[in-house]
């Protein structure tokens, strides 16, 4: 039980690491089609959209943890 805390309590702020990378591929995906990340704009946004979710469930699975 001790590792599954420890893993709870590290996962958020590699959730964070992550979602700071996507921002700035989506940075780089703007602003037309001449830009780096152009085509993958709508993977970037996705999977923003997941991290966001996972870390919300994994904050309120800590509380009720």
């Amino acid at each position: 039980m001790r590792n599954f805390k420890a893993l709870l309590d590290a996962v958020p702020s590699q959730i964070d690491g992550m979602l700071e990378t996507l921002q700035e591929m989506k940075n780089g995906s703007e602003p037309d089609d001449t830009a780096d990340y152009w085509e993958e704009r709508k993977k970037i946004n996705q999977n923003t959209s997941d991290l966001k979710n996972c870390r919300d469930k994994i904050d309120g699975f800590q509380t009720v943890y």
